[in-house]
């Protein structure tokens, strides 16, 4: 998974559109590939990085439905307000 993260430069998304560069395919890494796969460490940095810049000026593939196929636990790790509300103690509500 290494070499995808550093080479490839498409991805083909759950809606089966096109999108190239980098970031767009290491954004899409954990809603196509297991987690046990990916260079996770990076991935977090990625993600709490470029989480917020996305959401103030979203990519057009960061929409709902990518949203949603991002793994809870990887939100969580990334910063927990990103999955919901959270109870006054700060675990997550279920």
């Amino acid at each position: 998974m290494e070499e995808t993260w550093e080479e490839k430069l498409f991805v083909i998304d759950h809606k089966q559109r096109e999108w190239t560069g980098h970031k767009a395919v290491r954004a899409h890494l954990p809603t196509w590939c297991s987690m046990h796969y990916v260079p996770k460490e990076k991935l977090l940095e990625l993600y709490r990085e470029r989480w917020p810049a996305w959401c103030n000026d979203p990519p057009d593939w960061f929409d709902d439905d990518f949203k949603a196929a991002v793994p809870r636990e990887l939100l969580v790790e990334v910063n927990n307000k990103l999955w919901g509300p959270t109870t006054k103690e700060g675990s997550i509500e279920v």
